[in-house]
Formats: structure tokens, C-alpha cells, sequence
């Protein structure tokens, strides 16, 4: 799969979670899910812990190619990442070595937009951060072309 496409999932399923909770301003095309703390910039966050991504149909391939490309695009942005491996083993040692907590969130993040502010909070304090970013995917598809193709390494994202 092409690092673009994986971007533009990992962009557009992207939502942004403070630890203070206010009203959500909503930004961006119809189809993106993303909400931003109005007053990020002045909250001083240093340290980001992205969330174990949630999948529609509980895709391994599909979690760890938008967490490698995350990564990839937005390590440079000037935040201290704790990566989603790293919150999943955070969130595994307060269940005592279960998934549990990394379950229901999953869960709760395929049913609603995005992190409750109040969960954020305790999310927050988990994970030793001072925000908390979740990625979810709506959709995923992989094109195959046939062999001969030139471009039977590329796959596109659904543009609708």
C-alpha cells in the first residue's frame, strides 16, 4: 500500500483528545472526523499518546500500516509520541497483563467520534501525557492490479 493512501486514512480518522474538557470546534471536509481542543495551543501539551487503532473489522494488517505511517508523518512535529505499542503495554499493566481496557476503548471509540473529555483525563494521567490522539478506520481497502501492471505496488483511498 502506498505511504499516501495510508496517510489520508491516518489523516482523515485522526481525532484529538485533551486532558480538559471544553466544546468541540468542528474542522475539515465532511467526511473527516477531526476535533481539536480550541485552546490547544495555549494548554502547553509536550507529550502526545496515540491510541491503539480501532478497526471496524479488528484488522491487524490494517492497525499496524496506519500506525507505521502515523508515526512516520507526524514524529517530526515537535511533540513527544508515545506510540500506540507503548499505550496499548501501558494500558495492558493497569488490567494486570490483560486487554481489557485496550478492548473497551476500542470499542467505544467504534461506537462514538472520539474520546470522551472525561476519559481523556483518565486516559491522560494512565499514560503520563498531556494529550491523547485516537486513530480509527472507517474503511479499508487494498486494490490488487494485475502483475504485468506498472503500478501493482500502489493502492488508492476510496474518493468518494
Amino acid at each position: 500500500m502506498r505511504l499516501g493512501s495510508l496517510v489520508a486514512v491516518a489523516a482523515a480518522a485522526a481525532l484529538l483528545a485533551t486532558s480538559h474538557g471544553h466544546a468541540a470546534s468542528k474542522k475539515g471536509k465532511p467526511l473527516d472526523m477531526i476535533w481539536l481542543h480550541p485552546e490547544f495551543a495555549t494548554l502547553g501539551v509536550d507529550r502526545i499518546a496515540v491510541l491503539p487503532v480501532a478497526t471496524f473489522d479488528n484488522s491487524l494488517e490494517a492497525e499496524q500500516m496506519v500506525e507505521q505511517a502515523f508515526g512516520q508523518v507526524f514524529r517530526k512535529t515537535g511533540y513527544r509520541w508515545i506510540s500506540p505499542s507503548s499505550t496499548r503495554d501501558l494500558l495492558r499493566e493497569r488490567a494486570n497483563g490483560t486487554d481489557s481496557l485496550v478492548k473497551v476503548l476500542k470499542a467505544k471509540l467504534l461506537k462514538g467520534d472520539r474520546v470522551d473529555s472525561l476519559e481523556a483525563r483518565i486516559l491522560c494521567a494512565w499514560v503520563h501525557a498531556g494529550s491523547v490522539l485516537s486513530l480509527r478506520v472507517d474503511q479499508w481497502e487494498r486494490e490488487a492490479f494485475p502483475a504485468k501492471s506498472a503500478r501493482a505496488d500502489t493502492a488508492s483511498p476510496d474518493s468518494r
